[in-house]
């Protein structure tokens, strides 16, 4: 868990994400790349799912991945954004055995040992108490079911963030967990036989603008509890953005961490099945039509 006010803020999140939503799956080409190196972990599970939970959907687009490679499964996404989730394409042949609810991941609203398989690219690090999502996640997990997911590391977005403080030292951006409390977090959960590993990547920019854009478009740094509120007036982007200009920064490092488990001691807590949701949980077309 990330203490103090730079963990992460759910209602700020939950606000930027409805707000960023209709620009995020033009601007998202960082996640769909990480997305596509999760995936390749599945391979190595070795399983067939009936049941699949992404967590943090967002606007679906892992959803018809995962409906691809397990077309006879039941796929459901979970994100805190209903903007996010509204942005999901409503004609695609995926969703006609896909549903969306909207949900924090730390209070899943499903019964214990619902999913075979529970994937999740890039939200723990807006979870304030990723221990209690993990147990989440080990209680709606079946029995021989696997988790899967990617997350970013405390060494992502330094240069960036040098930046950032030298020009308002006195905000506060949120912290990413290291990948060995991310670890610790899901032994503490009671998942089974974690894997972890690390990747670095650094993403280049042709403009300063180009890269703030674009971290902006995914929802930007500034969601911790302690962050400054208010929005950016454009004087103030101006500023930040000659900042970057004069000290050469045009580029973006990343660590992430992508890991895997498997469903460990039972733990039991109230929740619906998935195949009985009541009605404010509805099918993504009836959704879209309101």
């Amino acid at each position: 868990m990330i203490a103090g006010g730079r963990s992460p803020d759910p209602v700020a999140v939950r606000r930027v994400y409805d707000h960023v939503a209709s620009k995020y799956r033009h601007a998202a080409e960082v996640a769909r790349e990480i997305e596509r190196r999760l995936h390749t972990r599945l391979a190595y599970l070795d399983i067939a799912p009936t049941r699949i939970l992404d967590i943090g959907s967002g606007t679906g687009d892992y959803l018809r991945v995962l409906q691809k490679r397990y077309p006879r499964a039941d796929v459901m996404g979970v994100d805190l954004s209903w903007g996010m989730l509204q942005q999901s394409e409503p004609r695609r042949w995926w969703q006609k055995r896909a549903i969306l609810v909207q949900s924090d991941a730390k209070a899943l609203p499903f019964a214990d040992g619902s999913f075979d398989l529970i994937t999740s690219n890039l939200m723990l690090f807006f979870a304030p108490d990723i221990k209690a999502v993990f147990a989440e996640v080990n209680r709606v997990l079946a029995p021989g079911g696997a988790l899967l997911f990617s997350t970013l590391g405390p060494q992502s977005f330094q240069s960036l963030g040098a930046v950032l403080r030298g020009s308002e030292p006195d905000v506060d951006y949120i912290d990413f967990p290291d990948m060995h409390d991310v670890g610790d977090a899901m032994v503490a959960a009671g998942l089974a036989q974690p894997v972890l590993d690390s990747d670095a990547i650094t993403l280049q920019y042709s403009t300063v603008p180009a890269m703030l854009e674009e971290v902006i478009a995914c929802g930007g740094l500034n969601l911790a509890r302690a962050r400054r509120r208010g929005l950016t007036s454009p004087s103030r982007r101006e500023t930040l953005q000659a900042a970057f200009v004069r000290q050469g920064v045009q580029s973006i490092d990343l660590e992430v961490v992508q890991g895997h488990a498997w469903k460990g001691a039972p733990r039991s807590s109230a929740g619906v099945p998935a195949s009985t949701l009541p009605e404010r949980y509805i099918p993504l077309k009836k959704m879209l039509s309101k």
